[in-house]
């Protein structure tokens, strides 16, 4: 038995030389750019509608919340609760009463007649410092061993020391 050889395909060689290959290099490139600049802002489209869909969604479930706090302060029954905490409203035939705390009422008297006290008003502190001065200079007096005259001397005295 013979085994035949498989048959060997022969590709016929190609030589390009350098400007074809620069060609070729160059439109590939150029088709890579027409590609990628158009991709690009798609993406950049789909980024954006979808940040869109979720503002979107957010605005309309915040819709709903104040949809249901609109139905809720038109209703009866809150406006009695509101009136009642916020303005001490009673009904016909309650009895209100309000408890005080009493540690609280000393505290709020007894604490600014001391603030007020111990710290003058901006303005006046400003005043001060404009009209007082910080350390008084004292008054120079003349030594009384002092050899040099505060007056010059007549020609006659002159003679006499």
């Amino acid at each position: 038995m013979q085994t035949e050889k498989p048959a060997k395909l022969r590709l016929p060689r190609v030589h390009l030389g350098y400007v074809p290959l620069l060609f070729i290099v160059t439109v590939t490139i150029m088709v890579l750019v027409m590609i990628t600049v158009p991709l690009r802002n798609y993406m950049e489209q789909r980024a954006e509608i979808a940040r869109l869909d979720a503002s979107i969604s957010e605005l309309q479930n915040r819709k709903t919340q104040i949809e249901t706090d609109l139905e809720k302060y038109h209703s009866k029954e809150y406006i009695k609760e509101q009136a009642r905490r916020r303005l001490g409203v009673i009904e016909p035939g309650e009895t209100a009463f309000r408890i005080i705390d009493p540690d609280a009422e000393t505290k709020n008297h007894t604490e600014t007649p001391q603030a007020t006290e111990t710290t003058p008003a901006w303005y006046t502190t400003i005043w001060d410092s404009l009209t007082i001065p910080d350390n008084p200079e004292p008054e120079q007096s003349t030594p009384k061993n002092d050899k040099l005259p505060l007056q010059p001397l007549a020609p006659e005295d002159s003679a006499a020391e």
